[in-house]
């Protein structure tokens, strides 16, 4: 098969499968795409990390259109980083959400990335390094865990902590704090996903 037949029918895998997925939402909800096509009005927004079993609706059984979702390796909040920053400042001040998630989950490949003693690619390095840092934080308790599956667990934990904490000091969160006439400031959760049971694991970050 050469490059442009394999193209044109990987395409058509992708157009058939929609096809059957918007009759199979017809069937099981006639307004579904009505409901979904009248706006865009979430009250979650979601930090999660780009890791493809963790799928944000699914998981707290919210239909489309109720969940703002943003991921990126390890599911961190940067205050340099433009994109979480842009979409935290459109979730709080334009889309007005009630709650905002960080879930990270067990097996993740950036947390454990963070465990090795390796060097990445500088791209790579950005989303790394700072988990990295919550790692040589709490090595102590970390170096209390024998298996790696455990420590990765344990790791994603710390991560969602701080990550929660960083979140609740950005500005775009404080000014909320700060206005007293404000009364929707957003509530910040920490989660961690279990992909072996599809439980969720609330973090206690205060």
């Amino acid at each position: 098969m050469s490059r442009r037949s394999e193209e044109e029918h990987i395409i058509e895998v992708f157009m058939r499968g929609n096809r059957e997925w918007v009759s199979q939402m017809k069937a099981t909800d006639p307004n579904f795409f009505k409901e979904t096509g009248s706006g865009h009005h979430p009250d979650i927004m979601w930090i999660g990390c780009c890791d493809a079993r963790v799928c944000a609706n699914l998981i707290v059984s919210q239909s489309a259109g109720r969940v703002f979702v943003h991921r990126n390796i390890a599911n961190q909040v940067h205050s340099n980083d433009p994109n979480c920053q842009s979409a935290l400042e459109f979730a709080v001040d334009v889309l007005k959400v009630k709650n905002i998630i960080v879930c990270g989950h067990h097996d993740c490949g950036g947390i454990r990335a963070a465990l090795m003693n390796k060097s990445f690619e500088p791209e790579i390095e950005n989303w790394i390094g700072p988990v990295r840092k919550i790692r040589d934080a709490n090595n102590e308790s970390l170096e209390q865990i024998p298996e790696l599956p455990a420590k990765v667990s344990h790791l994603a934990e710390l991560n969602v902590a701080e990550q929660c904490r960083k979140l609740s000091m950005l500005p775009s969160i404080v000014k909320r704090k700060a206005n007293p006439e404000s009364n929707d400031e957003p509530l910040v959760h920490g989660f961690v996903y279990n992909p072996l049971t599809g439980l969720l694991v609330a973090v206690n970050y205060q």
